[in-house]
């Protein structure tokens, strides 16, 4: 399946949705992610081909405004920050995540599109039907679960990413932390510990 998708697409893939359009650009299943079953159980450990989504956020509280991402066999963890998506037009209208879960011993990433209260209540204005105000749009990768240690792209990548940083005088200590990766390291490496990097080890 293609992987090339931009943001600004797959909200448009979220608004048919959420609309109840029919669409023939991407297939897209609906899969429970805060359910009771493993995600592995879900899509398998073979295919590293991305999965494409809906899903329904589920509150932690009926009228709260937190929502559970407990799922069979861990927890998604949010990282990087939200982001703002926008149309064509330059107007927001969606909000992208990033999670992280680690089960067993693969690392699933995901990417979760939603739309924004204004967006919706549009939409509710101009459409006949509409679906759940929680209904997302996520893009889901399975990666082996490894340590940076036990690669040397990641390893060389993340050493150099830290001198940097050092020379700079930007982290004062000799420990480089996960919360301190940039996002897109931390995605393509995949790395649920990341050990310390000291001057002795570069």
């Amino acid at each position: 399946m293609r992987t090339n998708f931009t943001d600004e697409q797959l909200m448009e893939f979220l608004v048919k949705s959420f609309t109840l359009q029919r669409y023939d650009d991407l297939e897209i299943g609906f899969t429970d992610l805060y359910g009771d079953e493993k995600l592995s159980e879900s899509f398998g450990t073979n295919d590293a081909t991305d999965f494409y989504v809906l899903t329904l956020l589920k509150k932690k509280k009926e009228n709260g405004k937190y929502f559970s991402r407990a799922i069979g066999g861990g927890l998604w963890r949010e990282f990087g920050g939200a982001k703002e998506v926008y149309d064509r037009e330059g107007s927001q209208i969606g909000i992208k995540k990033r999670f992280r879960l680690d089960e067993d011993n693969h690392v699933w990433t995901m990417k979760e599109y939603s739309l924004t209260e204004s967006k919706r209540n549009d939409l509710k204005r101009t459409s006949e039907f509409t679906a759940h105000d929680e209904l997302v749009m996520c893009r889901i990768r399975r990666k082996a679960n490894y340590l940076v240690s036990s690669s040397s792209q990641c390893q060389g990548t993340v050493k150099s990413f830290a001198q940097e940083n050092q020379d700079l005088g930007l982290i004062p200590s000799d420990d480089i932390k996960e919360s301190q990766l940039p996002a897109a390291i931390e995605e393509e490496c995949s790395v649920s510990v990341v050990h310390s990097v000291s001057n002795s080890q570069m």
